[in-house]
């Protein structure tokens, strides 16, 4: 029998592509529950929405860690980019927003 294999996935968006979001959630829990015993794969989706953060450290540093590795990363948009987080990447030019800071994680 195959040793069965979570597909963790980040989505990052700005509240704009909310519903857009909160659909491939659904979509991704419906293969699961569905399909898992045939395939033995199911997707674990990885969302902001029950962290709580801590003082003293950057908000977006802390998902960053809270989120950890994943095997997909998707990023949604339409009208909005997100929030600056205050980082800089490798050439010291600051993110535009945390939609953009994950992704020399992701790479």
């Amino acid at each position: 029998m195959a040793e069965p294999k979570s597909i963790r996935i980040l989505i990052s968006c700005p509240g704009d592509v909310t519903p857009e979001k909160e659909h491939i959630i659904q979509l991704c829990k419906d293969f699961s529950d569905s399909k898992y015993g045939e395939n033995f794969i199911s997707f674990n989706v990885l969302d902001w929405k029950g962290f709580v953060g801590k003082c003293g450290t950057r908000l977006q540093e802390q998902l960053n860690s809270y989120f950890g590795i994943y095997d997909v990363y998707i990023v949604l948009l339409w009208k909005r980019f997100g929030t600056k987080t205050g980082a800089t990447n490798a050439e010291g030019i600051e993110y535009e927003s945390g939609t953009e800071e994950p992704i020399p994680n992701f790479v």
